[in-house]
């Protein structure tokens, strides 16, 4: 989809000249073959936050488990 997006040809076309720049960068990443690549390794990263986050949306959460989350979290980012 997100190719699709930045290879359709009103993507860089139909904009100001300050965003064709933005735009060229961004249609450049995504084109990189080294993109899905990366695009995982970064959701890879993201995951730990990610179920924090899931875990803390609930209201009967104590506060102590929210600092040994972020505390355990510099650990699996280490490891």
């Amino acid at each position: 989809i997100i190719f699709a997006v930045v290879n359709a040809r009103d993507f860089i076309l139909h904009c100001s000249s300050n965003q064709r720049d933005e735009r060229a960068a961004v249609k450049s990443t995504v084109l990189d073959p080294s993109f899905v690549g990366k695009l995982g390794k970064c959701l890879e990263i993201l995951k730990p936050v990610d179920e924090l986050i899931v875990a803390f949306q609930s209201d009967n959460i104590p506060v102590s488990d929210v600092y040994s989350g972020f505390l355990n979290l510099r650990e699996t980012f280490s490891n």
